[in-house]
This record gives structure tokens, sequence and C-alpha cells, in this order.
């Protein structure tokens, strides 16, 4: 596999996951403002806009820490062999150290540390259970394409 076969999976991957967390955190704000749970005099349209545009950066985030971890963790695995755990615990990884990071880019943050544990935890379930989830997606669809698509195309070289 070549460098640009690598490069164009972590982007889709990174991509994929911008908008995955983009949509969910944007429709539970927007669903939040519909029923009045969250406020509107706090927040808004333009509260909307930038929800949407801090997920999918976080998102992408995530997703290429994703890619990256099963490219190094899972070298020379095929989608039938690779194990579930693993992946689940790459993407709990991923996901949950976005989190974290949030003080090193956010330098003079007011978000309390707990604040940041609780959210990186509960992140990383997330990704976990996402991450296992595509698996078992993914494997079902190589099954439904035959056994020679699951057998022959390796995850990474």
């Amino acid at each position: 596999m070549d460098w640009a076969h690598r490069y164009r999976g972590l982007v889709r991957t990174s991509f994929t996951a911008g908008i995955t967390m983009s949509a969910i955190a944007t429709g539970a704000l927007a669903l939040g403002l519909a029923t009045g749970l969250v406020p509107t005099s706090i927040f808004g349209a333009r509260e909307l806009i930038a929800v949407a545009i801090r997920s999918f950066g976080a998102g992408a985030l995530a997703g290429g820490l994703f890619a990256w971890f099963v490219a190094r963790g899972e070298r020379g695995q095929t989608l039938s062999t690779v194990s579930t755990r693993r992946v689940a615990l790459w993407g709990g990884l991923a996901t949950g150290s976005v989190f974290l990071l949030v003080p090193a880019v956010a330098a003079g943050s007011l978000v309390p540390i707990g604040v940041l544990v609780e959210a990186g935890v509960l992140a990383g379930l997330g990704g976990s259970v996402a991450s296992a989830a595509m698996l078992r997606v993914a494997r079902g669809s190589a099954q439904r394409l035959g056994k020679a698509a699951v057998s022959s195309d390796r995850l990474l070289p």
C-alpha cells in the first residue's frame, strides 16, 4: 500500500468522524433549544454554528487519531481477524484524548479539570461503542460481498 492510499484513508476517517460528531452535537443543541431544555436567552443560532464548527474539528481530530492508532496497532490484520476489543480500545483512546488536549489548545481556558475528565471518559466510552459497532457493520458488509473481500483485503500492510 502506498503512502497516498494511507493518507486518503486517514483523511476520510477524519472527515467522517468530524461530520458525525458535528451532526450529533448540533442536533442535540437544536433539540435542546426546541424543547426549551436549553435557554434561548443564552444559546441561539450563532451558537449552533459555533458548536457545529467546534465539534467537527474535535471529531476530525478524534477520527485522525483513531486511524493512526489502528494503523500502528493493527498492522497486517484483516477485517475478519482484527479484534473488536482492540478496535474499541483505539476508538476510546482517540475520542477520549481529544478532551485531554483541550487545556493545551485553549491555554487560559476556565474549564474545570473535573469537567474535562468527565467529558473525556464519556467521549471515550462513546468512541469505544461507535468503533466496535462500525467494525461489526464493516464485517457484515464484507461478508455480503463475499469471502474473498474479507480474506484478501488487508486493513494495513
